[in-house]
């Protein structure tokens, strides 16, 4: 399930902390935002040293991207603790993380029947649901969460997500707004982009383009390798052309798409101008089919295409929804447009660039960032187009005109070969990405 960036952030956490506003680790298991949960004290509470010492040290290794290593400690701390929230969410979580949900749905179930007063409880076991694709349970866990967090923005967004994943459309319009007048920490432009796909699906095409505007989409989100669709937007261009559910993506404006992955194959959509066609070749149950999708939102450019029925009048009955007995105003307010961030990652390197096995080395990344905004940082390593781990989203600086600098610790893997390590940042509306090598080497 597509989940926007701003709730992934807060998402891929365990819910440990260090005591006594200790600084948390960075990197692959990034901090939860000041959410009014339980002290971290309380946390850690029944959980004796020795557990807890697992758990630290199993926090270390994910960040060095040993992830099978850290569930060994993970383990060893439940059974010490089978029933200890901590134990059961750093489990959990894990097997989620390595694509394991039915493993990771006991775990995270106890974990939350243990302890409701974490949101990091109720978010992860959401995230498990929706991955496996039981959308009327992630939806009750997600409406218990806002409940349990009536004032926090993060509660909300993940309720307007569920509810519009079950076709509560106007309901998770309400929850989004909710989410947006609590601000706190949420993005804007993230939240407006999903107000604009609830507006689509209830084929309100004036109030979609007022927050979608005229970026080139399709309305869909995609596995990688091979590329998979997952997930349709209702009403959405892919939708109205006739793509499903597990088609697989082969060919788009006749360039082969064997390569590619879900963020390439965006990028490339990204440039085909607004309003155009784009031509794609989906295999779909053992058969070639061939589409065109006309790349936009609105009635008259993104929801026609030439393998469609023509789109069904809207009503010219539509009220407005503040008062259903009002004609609707034939244009509400554009919601004001977010700046693009000025963001350039400078240079990328690792040093050494040649390692032995297990050994360490330093991820060095320069960036300049000029707007007043956070910079979302992560990073990915690949061997040839296999994706081997991707790092959890971590919250830099910006505003300075002069260059700034982030360095990693990681640890190289223990099976020799080369390997692409690829950075990715974002700041408001602004993005970019670079990649370097990195060698290992057996030792003689």
């Amino acid at each position: 399930m597509k989940i926007a960036c701003w709730r992934i952030v807060f998402f891929a956490i365990l819910i440990f902390q260090p005591e006594n506003g200790a600084a948390r680790p960075q990197g692959p298991v990034p901090p939860p935002p000041p959410v009014p949960n339980r002290a971290a004290t309380d946390m850690w509470r029944g959980l004796a040293k020795r557990a807890r010492k697992l758990i630290e040290e199993g926090g270390a290794l994910e960040q060095q991207g040993r992830i099978f290593e850290a569930l060994a400690l993970y383990q060893k701390a439940y059974a010490l603790y089978p029933n200890h929230t901590v134990t059961n969410s750093a489990v959990g979580w894990t097997y989620h993380r390595l694509g394991r949900d039915r493993e990771a749905l006991p775990y995270l179930e106890r974990a939350l029947a243990l302890d409701r007063t974490l949101l990091a409880n109720f978010t992860s076991l959401y995230i498990t649901y929706s991955t496996l694709g039981e959308r009327e349970r992630a939806a009750q866990v997600a409406e218990q969460g806002a409940a349990a967090f009536p004032n926090l923005d993060f509660a909300q967004g993940i309720l307007g997500d569920a509810l519009y994943w079950t076709g509560k459309y106007d309901e998770a319009i309400a929850a989004y707004t909710k989410a947006q007048s609590l601000r706190g920490v949420t993005v804007a432009a993230e939240l407006s982009e999903d107000l604009g796909w609830c507006y689509v699906a209830k084929q309100d095409y004036t109030r979609a383009q007022q927050y979608l505007g005229n970026t080139p989409r399709l309305g869909i989100g995609l596995g990688s390798q091979p590329l998979t669709v997952l997930e349709i937007r209702k009403n959405g261009p892919a939708d109205r052309a006739g793509l499903r559910m597990g088609d697989q993506l082969l060919e788009l404006n006749g360039e082969s798409l064997a390569s590619v992955d879900a963020k390439l194959f965006a990028e490339r959509i990204q440039k085909i101008p607004f309003g155009q066609t784009a031509h794609l070749k989906v295999l779909r149950a053992a058969r070639l089919v061939e589409m065109d999708i006309v790349v936009g939102v609105t009635p008259d450019l993104g929801l026609q295409s030439n393998v469609t029925a023509p789109m069904a009048a809207t009503s010219a009955a539509a009220t407005s929804p503040a008062n259903p007995t009002s004609p609707a105003p034939t244009a509400s307010p554009s919601p004001p447009a977010a700046t693009p961030a000025a963001l350039t990652i400078n240079r990328v390197e690792v040093k050494p660039s040649t390692v032995a096995p297990g050994e360490r080395f330093t991820l060095e990344v320069s960036y300049t960032a000029t707007a007043k905004s956070t910079v979302s940082f992560s990073y990915s390593i690949r061997s040839g187009q296999q994706k081997l781990f991707t790092s959890s989203r971590q919250m830099l600086e910006g505003g300075s005109p002069e260059a700034m600098v982030i360095k990693k610790t990681l640890t190289a893997t223990k099976t020799p070969g080369n390997y692409t390590i690829e950075v990715q940042m974002s700041a408001e509306e602004a993005k970019a990405a670079r990649e370097t090598a990195l060698t290992v080497v057996a030792k003689n």
